[in-house]
């Protein structure tokens, strides 16, 4: 029976979304545990830039800060230009920033419920495709996709929210079928609730 060995992240470079805080944050610190430098996503570059200099000193690795809006569409061509311009060639993407909002669907107003579908969906499907083709074109490489619990049934009350992340679940499955073989994986990870600042922006209705 052949057995499994870990990867390597010492000198690979892995990009995480929605770094500032929550999850994304915890991902930043064990992966620079890990050795692995970092490129930080998200809007609020101070926080960034605050965990950004602890990991390099704590860690001794390569971490640069990309401030970007997801909500916004241009940002993974943004995102994109900016690691060129840093000579940054990825090899895991691990995509986690999200936004919900809960209360009735009709009580709220409109951009609220298609941020999370601008910040869940299209961010994630345009960054999976900008920077996979790349991984895919050298043989190598990994991303991550953060669905949710909240995305295998729907969800009263968050009906925008675990729709999407009903579909970074499909999408993601579904891809990384097309993707076997190509030196490329892809996983989706479905986290339960968790105790961050993410129900700060989603209080219950």
């Amino acid at each position: 029976m052949s057995q499994r060995t870990s990867f390597n992240y010492k000198g690979k470079f892995t990009l995480i979304t929605g770094a500032s805080k929550g999850l994304g944050k915890a991902y930043a610190e064990e992966l620079a545990v890990r050795g692995s430098n970092l490129v930080l996503v998200a809007r609020t570059k101070d926080a960034l830039e605050t965990l950004a200099a602890s990991l390099r000193r704590d860690h001794g690795v390569r971490v640069e800060v990309i401030q970007a809006d997801l909500a916004d569409m241009s940002a993974p061509e943004r995102i994109m230009e900016e690691l060129d311009r840093l000579g940054v060639d990825l090899d895991l993407l691990v995509n986690n920033a999200a936004v919900g909002y809960s209360g009735g669907f009709f009580t709220r107003p409109i951009v609220e419920e298609l941020t999370p579908v601008s910040v869940n969906v299209y961010s994630l499907v345009a960054l999976t495709h900008l920077l996979g083709r790349r991984m895919v074109a050298r043989g190598s490489g990994g991303i991550i996709n953060v669905g949710s619990n909240g995305g295998f049934q729907p969800g009263p009350f968050n009906a925008t929210y675990g729709a999407t992340k009903a579909f970074v679940l499909m999408f993601s499955e579904a891809v990384a079928e097309e993707i076997k073989g190509s030196g490329v994986r892809m996983m989706v990870a479905n986290p339960g609730a968790t105790a961050t600042a993410f129900f700060e922006q989603s209080p219950p209705p």
